[in-house]
């Protein structure tokens, strides 16, 4: 017998607790309006680089395709610091751009709510 065929691809690994708490009504009540899924969650981190967004282009690549949600919150938790661009390219430009997507930041440290007030002050 020879060697196993190469494949390339992307592989997934899917884990399910069968003991959690969590109840699929609950799932549904976070992440739908009328069994539609609408809202999600994303976390902005950059794991490998550090804890400081600064440049629109980095906001760029975070809000790629986000369009198709009614609502998206953008965790902030562990972020030390957002530059202005970034700032002002998520929450003046793209949100005017989107204006039926709902931007909604949370856990931000004052550094990082000093920018994200700043820049909803221009809209």
């Amino acid at each position: 017998m020879g060697a196993a065929p190469e494949r390339t691809g992307t592989r997934v690994r899917f884990e399910v607790d069968r003991d959690t708490p969590r109840e699929l009504r609950m799932i549904f009540d976070e992440y739908t309006t009328d069994l539609a899924f609408d809202r999600t969650r994303t976390v902005v981190r950059l794991f490998a680089i550090g804890t400081t967004f600064v440049s629109r282009s980095e906001a760029k690549r975070l809000l790629h395709g986000l369009e198709r949600f009614r609502e998206v919150v953008l965790d902030f938790g562990g972020v030390g610091a957002i530059g202005q661009g970034f700032a002002d390219e998520v929450f003046r430009v793209w949100a005017r751009a989107h204006p039926d997507t709902r931007l909604r930041p949370v856990d931000m440290i004052e550094p990082v709510e000093f920018m994200v007030r700043r820049a909803l002050a221009e809209r």
